[in-house]
């Protein structure tokens, strides 16, 4: 990880753990259930708690085995809500707001053709566009119950929403400017979420070469912005920042 303080006018590698992200697959008297998004410790209780909290298992008692195999989460119970197990069938769920996707089609999107590396942005225009964004977040003050997104383009913010939903607050941004016929090749994405595939993934969708966040990366955000060519920043506050993936596009610091 590439940390930046202009404060301290330091710029250097350094190691940093990152939550992890992981696939996890949960089976019902053998058949599969679902995919989960989630941190890979304590399977066979989060297999559980959702088994009985999305009600495809009546009741704890009902449950007469959990198994672990790796990242696969087997289950054997008496009864089974049939309707309940056909509405989550073979889902996948993530971590961002419990949304659903094909899990094999996002893997597949990582195997688009990289972004090209030719940009170059400086350190503390990155954290002017953060900050601006923290200033036009005029719902998240007032009531701190939504996210915010914005486009900048050579500094300039093109798009900005505000969502309950991280998701719909980053596509209320994009689609805003792609309304607007503005070209997405030299845009920034700034968000006040964390980062984990399905984020990155937006932004790689559109061409855009750079994503930041306020907040936390997710491995899988991290592995995705590797792979697409995404330079992907995270805690940009302050006069601070930590680069994850493609640093090139970051202008070194200039020395005292």
């Amino acid at each position: 990880t590439r940390k930046i303080d202009l404060d301290k006018n330091l710029d250097r590698f350094e190691y940093e753990n990152v939550a992890v992200e992981a696939p996890i697959k949960v089976f019902l008297n053998g058949k599969h259930l679902a995919t989960v998004m989630a941190s890979p410790q304590n399977l066979a209780e989060m297999a559980f708690g959702l088994l009985i909290d999305e009600g495809v298992v009546p009741q704890p008692g009902d449950v007469v085995n959990v198994s672990i195999d790796k990242n696969e989460v087997w289950v054997e119970s008496r009864r089974i809500n049939l309707d309940r197990f056909k509405s989550i069938s073979a889902g996948v769920i993530v971590t961002s707001c419990s949304s659903r996707t094909d899990f094999h089609r996002v893997i597949e999107e990582l195997k688009m053709s990289p972004l090209p590396l030719e940009q170059r942005v400086e350190a503390s225009d990155i954290l002017d566009m953060a900050a601006e964004l923290v200033k036009r977040s005029v719902t998240f003050r007032s009531t701190g119950g939504v996210h915010s997104a914005a486009l900048f383009i050579d500094g300039a913010m093109e798009g900005f929403a505000e969502d309950v939903g991280r998701h719909n607050a980053v596509d209320k941004a994009i689609d805003s400017c792609l309304m607007k016929d503005v070209p997405l090749q030299r845009a920034v994405l700034v968000t006040s979420g964390r980062q984990p595939a399905d984020i990155v993934l937006k932004a790689a969708r559109c061409r855009i070469p750079i994503s930041v966040s306020l907040r936390a990366p997710l491995s899988s955000g991290v592995y995705a912005a590797d792979l697409t060519g995404v330079t992907l920043i995270c805690f940009a506050r302050g006069r601070r920042m930590n680069v994850y993936s493609h640093p090139e596009r970051i202008n070194p610091l200039r020395t005292i």
